[in-house]
């Protein structure tokens, strides 16, 4: 009688750890909220790098035909005063030197009456 009753307090007390060791099935379907923030990171970093180079192409595309058109008009100017000093020359009025000033920067003093200031 003492063995049952020592039986019975100990299985009163004693817990079942087998049902947690078994994997639980859920029978939910879908994205964790940890994995839904992984992907959204991935995502935001992908499309900042992708705006950037986007960005950075667009600005030295627009620094080279800038360029290019500057040096256009300077080869225009140049052959333009060359046409003059051509047509001129004859009376001892051509042009010696072109000083070519590009956007809003301060014109310096003519230090000679033969020198031309072109403003782009």
């Amino acid at each position: 009688m003492l063995k049952t009753r020592y039986r019975r307090l100990r299985n009163a007390y004693l817990v079942n750890f087998s049902s947690y060791a078994k994997p639980h099935h859920s029978t939910q379907t879908g994205f964790t909220l940890v994995e839904v923030l992984i992907a959204a990171a991935i995502v935001g970093s992908a499309l900042a790098l992708i705006l950037q180079l986007f960005t950075s192409t667009s600005t030295r595309l627009h620094k080279a035909s800038l360029h290019a058109h500057i040096m256009l008009a300077q080869k225009q100017i140049v052959t333009d005063v060359e046409k003059i000093n051509l047509s001129q020359q004859t009376q001892g009025k051509g042009v010696q030197k072109v000083l070519i000033l590009f956007g809003k920067q301060k014109k310096p003093p003519l230090p000679c009456p033969r020198l031309a200031q072109i403003l782009i």
